[in-house]
């Protein structure tokens, strides 16, 4: 073994010698460290969600498994998983449970916001008005597209486009221009 092979294998050697001394002196402070006593709610952050629909949540430096009241839906704790948001967390209960989340982000029509990216398979609105205003609205599809403009232009763009009236089809301009 050459000696630079040598002196890097001692190193890594005493590298993990110094991380088993590390994980000991933890280990050692953990058990030392006096037992959760917590009533009432608490503030948790949530670590990771569980098989069995449970969390497993930090609380002042102790892991501890709670189970989620019926109201809090579960795509709100994942989210606080992903994110490491706190929750909230009844003690009085006869296990831990999360009844709620706490928002660290702000709310959509609550807040003003910069940006807003929404995700979703489907996305279902039902009103008697609906109204988009901007400097620029556009509707896109994967082949076609709408763009509302402030600077008073329409354009629509695709392969094929279709217009239909069952009565009058008015189509007024200064000036038409076909092909």
């Amino acid at each position: 073994m050459s000696v630079a092979k040598k002196r890097s294998a001692g190193i890594g050697e005493s590298r993990a010698a110094s991380r088993a001394s590390a994980r000991e002196q933890v280990t050692s402070i953990a058990v030392e460290r006096a037992p959760l006593r917590a009533t009432g709610l608490q503030i948790a952050r949530a670590r990771a969600l569980l098989d069995d629909g449970s969390v497993l949540l930090d609380v002042r430096g102790h892991e501890v498994v709670a189970g989620c009241d019926h109201v809090v839906h579960a795509s709100v704790i994942e989210t606080a998983v992903r994110r490491g948001e706190p929750l909230l967390v009844d003690f009085d209960a006869d296990a831990p449970l999360v009844v709620g989340a706490l928002r660290t982000q702000a709310t959509i029509g609550v807040d003003e916001i910069a940006e807003i990216d929404l995700k979703a398979d489907k996305i279902r609105m039902h009103a008697k008005h609906v109204e988009l205003e901007g400097d620029e609205v556009v509707l896109s599809s994967k082949a076609a597209r709408f763009v509302l403009r402030a600077a008073g232009e329409i354009e629509s763009f695709a392969d094929r486009i279709v217009s239909r009236a069952s009565g009058v089809h008015k189509i007024v301009g200064r000036m038409l221009r076909l092909n």
